[in-house]
């Protein structure tokens, strides 16, 4: 090694040649570079010192980017040198660590989906019996513990069900989707459980979940899980209505000589209640309703209650009305 290693707490900057530095897209935890801070970077006569990592055993004498990559990318093609420091690996672990929190604690904010990508990079090098949520989130600056486990909970099942399989779910699914494994669910059952229900939205995939940790049985028409949606939906508005002393009665109205049906508030013993309050969680659930109803549409058993379904979403059409009326009031 022609070049400088520095030691932690004593870094040594030097002019690296570019050609000796490969920027894997592994240790890069941004999705995609900005050509606008390249462009802006171009102009600046002085740049911060990039980090490179000397990992012999696994990169030879190559010297590996983990930070500063778009700096780096800023002088490629108008420079030979660039000012660096340069650090040994033992392990890949140690370079994906460095490599996310460097990107985390300077430079353009990473978005929550690239941090989530970089520490699931870290975590997959970790073995599994020696993981710890808590020491993770310290060494990446103090993290939530809770995401860390929620992570370590996808690489988990990333693990049992493999790289393209895994595309089914997010992080939250995956979290949930965990709890069969603390049970005494073999990893057969699990298995067979993905295939069957790891393409439901996340409400539906925690209620089958929780009938199979319960043994109780799971509901196998898809379309029949769409439909106790909205029958949740009518629940939550009665729990609303005890629960925030609101009583809606039947009044029947004249309106362009036509005697119409209508509910409206009649009581709220809670002096300082919003009326909005409660109309603005009825319409979230509305919304879950209808967005899992639009998820069965290319589904067999879809068409085979098209009907039945048809009617239910009329009469979420028919209570968003008067819900809106009761605002525009």
């Amino acid at each position: 090694m022609e070049y400088i290693i520095s030691e932690r707490g004593k870094e040594q900057q030097q002019e690296v040649l570019l050609t000796d530095i490969e920027a894997m897209s592994v240790f890069q935890p941004r999705k995609q570079l900005d050509y606008g801070l390249i462009e802006n970077l171009k102009m600046s006569e002085h740049i911060p010192a990039i980090k490179l990592a000397y990992h012999p055993e696994k990169f030879g004498e190559k010297l590996i980017l983990i930070d500063g990559n778009h700096r780096y990318h800023s002088r490629k093609g108008i420079e030979e040198k660039i000012n660096a420091v340069i650090y040994k690996y033992e392990t890949e672990l140690e370079m994906f660590v460095d490599a996310a929190k460097a990107n985390m604690n300077h430079g353009k904010m990473l978005t929550k989906e690239e941090k989530q990508t970089s520490i699931i990079k870290i975590i997959e090098c970790i073995p599994e019996d020696d993981f710890s949520a808590t020491k993770l989130a310290n060494e990446l600056g103090g993290q939530c513990v809770r995401e860390m486990r929620k992570m370590n909970c996808f690489v988990k099942v990333k693990r049992l069900v493999g790289e393209k399989e895994i595309e089914k779910v997010n992080i939250s699914k995956a979290d949930i989707l965990c709890r069969l494994l603390l049970s005494d669910y073999t990893t057969e059952q699990f298995l067979d459980f993905y295939k069957n229900y790891a393409h439901l939205n996340f409400n539906d995939l925690n209620k089958v979940i929780n009938a199979s940790i319960k043994g109780e049985a799971i509901p196998e028409d898809i379309a029949k899980l769409a439909i106790n949606k909205v029958d949740d939906l009518l629940e939550k508005v009665d729990e609303y209505e005890l629960e925030l002393g609101v009583s809606v009665e039947e009044q029947v109205v004249i309106h362009d000589d036509e005697e119409l049906e209508q509910k409206y508030i009649t009581q709220i013993d809670e002096p300082d209640f919003k009326p909005e309050t409660l109309l603005k969680s009825i319409f979230g659930e509305t919304r879950t309703a209808i967005k899992t109803l639009k998820e069965f549409n290319s589904k067999g058993a879809f068409k085979e209650n098209k009907s039945l379904l048809k009617e239910e979403i009329n009469h979420l059409k028919e209570d968003l009305k008067e819900l809106e009326g009761l605002l525009e009031d």
